[in-house]
């Protein structure tokens, strides 16, 4: 019965293929797999972030019975942590967006259950809708942390971290010593240069960082400096020909 709940509406607009959305097609079939990005939609339209849509995949898991997350999913989660934290976001972002997309997913579900007609069954409907979404939420909400504090050791251990807190120092206009802050980006701030801001749909960080150094290349650029701002975007600059 739960399961004719996620049901997409007529207006299903076709969805650009990934590994997450395939394994969720292949375990809770093509409606389920629309209703997760459609309800995700519904909450945050740009599709600016991922973790609402893997919130309704949880949920489309548990009301299938799919005792383990797919691997494609935890991968997609661990993309979108790794997002925030080089974005220098909190955990506190993440946990509230899951938050978000759990009371959405619940009135839209609850929506669903309260035009069934026995009132018993539209209880136990309800009862259970309440629970497997909790239940989804926490599976979710706990990933999302664990995966938080160990990205955010890795990034502020590389030296990625530290060319993004120098360049963002110089981008705010604080006091910055430039012999020292050339040594830590291996780029002379002396010099003429061309900037890039780069970003994608989806995570594709090799990508950006070929696509800006060919930029760069063709400008005439010989020195280069590439910061990654997480797996979607890229700020770049090239030292200019004079």
């Amino acid at each position: 019965m739960l399961r004719a709940l996620l049901t997409p509406s007529a207006l299903a607009v076709p969805l650009a293929p990934c590994d997450v959305r395939t394994d969720i097609e292949a375990l809770c079939g093509a409606d389920a797999m629309v209703w997760a990005a459609q309800v995700a939609g519904e909450l945050d339209p740009s599709a600016s972030d991922a973790l609402p849509e893997l919130v309704a995949m949880c949920v489309a898991l548990r009301v299938h019975e799919v005792p383990v997350l797919p691997p494609s999913l935890v991968e997609a989660a661990e993309s979108a942590v790794r997002t925030h934290v080089e974005r220098g976001f909190d955990l506190g972002r993440g946990l509230g967006l899951v938050r978000l997309a759990q009371g959405h997913i619940t009135r839209s579900l609850l929506t669903s259950c309260a035009r069934i007609e026995d009132p018993d069954l539209r209880t136990a409907a309800m009862t259970s809708v309440t629970s497997l979404v909790f239940e989804a939420v926490d599976e979710l909400s706990l990933l999302v942390s664990d995966r938080h504090a160990a990205e955010r050791e890795r990034w502020l251990a590389g030296p990625v971290a530290e060319q993004r807190e120098v360049v963002t120092s110089v981008l705010r206009g604080e006091p910055v010593e430039l012999d020292r802050a050339a040594r830590r980006l291996g780029y002379d701030l002396r010099q003429p240069h061309v900037a890039l801001v780069l970003w994608a749909e989806q995570p594709c960080g090799p990508e950006l960082t070929r696509t800006a150094a060919r930029v760069l290349g063709r400008l005439g650029c010989q020195s280069t400096l590439l910061v990654p701002m997480g797996g979607d975007r890229l700020w770049a600059w090239g030292a200019a020909v004079r």
